[in-house]
């Protein structure tokens, strides 16, 4: 079957082409779905949109913001290979032209930047989040209690004393490792740090993205008095009928120390 670019007036029948198309490519079905609700959102029947909004979903389904231009030729040949040659280069550069596809500064749903396609949303949050994270990198650090104490409770290594003593003393720290390099051990060593130094356990917050990973957390190798682990939607006090987090920049955590397991 060639795929084509025919206009359609008929919408029943525009979507069910795309979810076969999107079939025969074996790939996620909610990504297709919400680039079909993304084209009824802007009453579009627009190939462009559902296209590019789509590989944007399955990129962030994958952990990627960002979906490389340059990449997508190769890509869309691999996923569509009965396409009719140009497909996905046409679909981009129809994009420019009906406006859903802006520069940084549109106001479209999808935004380019340098050879990168973006959910405009998800560019704002990350733009927003850099700022944010610049903000307390300027603020300078700020000890937490335990900061000053050098006595571990387990033999800990070089690289895990210099990590406890940044968590306790910087604003921001991103913990990272493979498995079995003592990242939990060392977020254990921090909460109890931080109790024995005087922190009081209603200061620690423990989050997580689901449940299961949240039942890890609480988990961790230190205190018995160590606070129960929550999703970061409990965490954030997430509303759904408002679709809105009670937390925010206007209402910041309470909690000193706040350990969040991505």
């Amino acid at each position: 079957m060639n795929e084509s670019l025919e206009p359609t007036s008929d919408r029943a029948a525009w979507e069910e082409a795309w979810r076969a198309r999107w079939a025969r490519a074996e790939l996620p079905n909610d990504c297709i779905e919400g680039a079909l609700a993304a084209a009824w959102a802007q009453d579009r029947l627009d190939d462009g949109l559902v296209l590019w909004t789509a590989l944007i979903l399955l990129d962030l389904r994958a952990g990627s913001t960002r979906t490389d231009v340059s990449r997508q030729g190769e890509r869309i040949a691999a996923l569509f290979p009965h396409a009719e040659p140009g497909f996905g280069e046409t679909l981009l550069a129809r994009g420019f032209d009906a406006g859903w596809l802006s520069g940084p500064s549109g106001g479209a749903g999808l935004v380019k930047v340098g050879d990168a396609v973006f959910a405009a949303r998800i560019l704002d949050a990350e733009t927003q989040l850099g700022w944010a994270v610049e903000a307390r990198r300027a603020a300078g650090d700020a000890a937490l209690p335990g900061a000053e104490g050098d006595r571990s409770a387990q033999p800990l290594t070089e690289d895990q004393k210099a990590a406890v003593a940044r968590c306790l003393t910087a604003r921001l720290t991103l913990l990272t490792g493979g498995p079995g390099t003592g990242k939990s051990t060392v977020l254990g060593e921090v909460v109890r740090r931080f109790l024995a130094g005087g922190g009081r356990p209603e200061d620690v917050s423990l989050a997580a993205p689901t449940g299961k990973a949240a039942q890890r957390l609480s988990a961790l190798p230190g205190p018995d008095a160590l606070p129960e682990a929550r999703t970061l939607h409990r965490l954030l006090g997430y509303r759904p009928r408002h679709d809105r987090f009670s937390v925010g920049p206007d209402a910041p955590l309470p909690h000193r120390l706040v350990v969040v397991d991505e």
